[in-house]
């Protein structure tokens, strides 16, 4: 209960965050997606049933805010989350080199799902322009969630000493 509490909680905030004021501040192409960091922060941290359906009803809220089609997101996360989680326990890859091509390649792979969802329903063409929007925002995805995972840590840490989950 405890985690389910932390994980939503900090979902709405970095979802509120995205939506507000990282669309101010950054153009589009160097927009992070705090979304995904936190999907990717919670295979290290929540329970893997309670990551499960955190992941996916939190890309729905994505699907439902963004007017994706109604569960592209959501499976997209959960099946990120289920592959960070494969990565972290068999490969036992740790430090900031891990989370930062673990953070890279998921968002590359999510990217270029929406990008193609995006061709298949005729809102846009593929072409070089396309690839070039994949990489930089899995570039800043990537390099931003050094700082969302440490903002992270040290909240879920503090959570832990109050409700005394540690």
């Amino acid at each position: 209960m405890n985690q389910a509490f932390f994980i939503a909680v900090a979902g709405i905030i970095l979802l509120a965050v995205q939506s507000s004021v990282i669309g101010d501040v950054a153009p589009s192409e160097l927009r992070p997606d705090l979304t995904l960091i936190l999907v990717a922060w919670s295979t290290g941290w929540i329970r893997f049933p309670v990551g499960i359906c955190f992941s996916f009803s939190y890309g729905l809220c994505i699907d439902l805010m963004s007017g994706a089609p109604l569960g592209l997101m959501g499976i997209l996360y959960l099946s990120i989350f289920v592959f960070l989680g494969y990565i972290e326990s068999y490969l036992q890859v740790t430090g900031v080199a891990r989370n930062y091509i673990s953070v890279f390649f998921a968002s590359f792979i999510i990217f270029s799902a929406v990008s193609l969802a995006r061709a298949f329903l005729g809102d846009t063409d593929i072409y070089g322009y396309q690839f070039y929007w994949v990489v930089m925002k899995s570039l800043s995805t990537a390099t931003f969630s050094w700082l969302v995972f440490r903002l992270l840590n040290l909240t879920w840490n503090e959570y832990s000493k109050i409700v005394g989950t540690v």
